[in-house]
């Protein structure tokens, strides 16, 4: 259940293996441009920026940090998630990159709460986040009880816990959804409804109603175009 639970929150990337440098090679057209100013209150020397692919992470771009600042210039066909990885440090900050000129403060030990500003997705990413959050705040109560009770072998409380979890599972599954119609003009929508293929119980007609559902050039944006294989991967 916590496994679940964190494959949600921060959205997959702690599954991700970073692997040497790597070229992603450009695709033909070109057609936004963003800016990246960062800020770390730690040492250390290079940033990296990181394209996801198949739950891997390919490093494509480098920053020098001087004076605690870098900064990351590039294009983008439409805004998709990276992540930043930093020289001598295991931790990875998931960040959305969108054509605008946006900073990000990164605090050691707060890896996963950056502070973005300039970014209209990452907001709204982060409003995502914090509701998620909220839901499975329930399933911290509940764990240390299915623990207990899995020690004393106790089947009929641990069938009890189990379907408040399921209940905290379908609560966080509706708003997951709900939040992406209400916000199926975004990009972050395509991206929300490609991690549901993440899932163990993956509800093929209701990724396929939203998809349907959201406007031609998000289904065409990266997220978008994964979740659109997938559906014809199923004919």
């Amino acid at each position: 259940m916590k496994n679940w639970v964190f494959l949600f929150i921060f959205l997959v990337i702690f599954s991700c293996k970073q692997k040497p440098i790597k070229k992603i090679s450009s695709q033909s057209t070109i057609t936004t441009k963003y800016t990246l100013n960062g800020s770390v209150d730690f040492d250390t020397r290079m940033v990296y920026l990181n394209k996801i692919k198949n739950d891997s992470l390919f490093k494509i771009d480098s920053s020098t940090v001087v004076n605690n600042k870098f900064i990351f210039k590039g294009n983008i066909l439409s805004p998709e998630r990276f992540t930043l990885t930093f020289k001598k440090l295991s931790a990875i900050v998931m960040i959305i990159i969108e054509p605008q000129i946006f900073s990000v403060s990164i605090k050691y030990n707060e890896f996963n709460d950056p502070k973005i500003i300039g970014s209209p997705l990452n907001t709204l990413l982060i409003s995502y986040k914090n509701t998620s959050k909220g839901i499975f705040k329930k399933v911290d109560y509940l764990y240390p009880q299915f623990q207990k009770a899995r020690l004393e072998n106790n089947v009929e409380k641990l069938q009890k816990i189990k379907q408040k979890m399921e209940t905290i599972e379908n609560e966080f599954t509706n708003y997951s959804y709900h939040f992406i119609e209400h916000h199926k003009n975004s990009y972050l929508a395509a991206m929300l409804l490609a991690d549901h293929l993440k899932t163990t119980k993956i509800d093929t007609f209701k990724i396929k109603q939203t998809f349907n559902d959201l406007p031609p050039k998000i289904q065409q944006s990266l997220d978008g175009k994964i979740v659109g294989n997938w559906l014809q991967s199923l004919h």
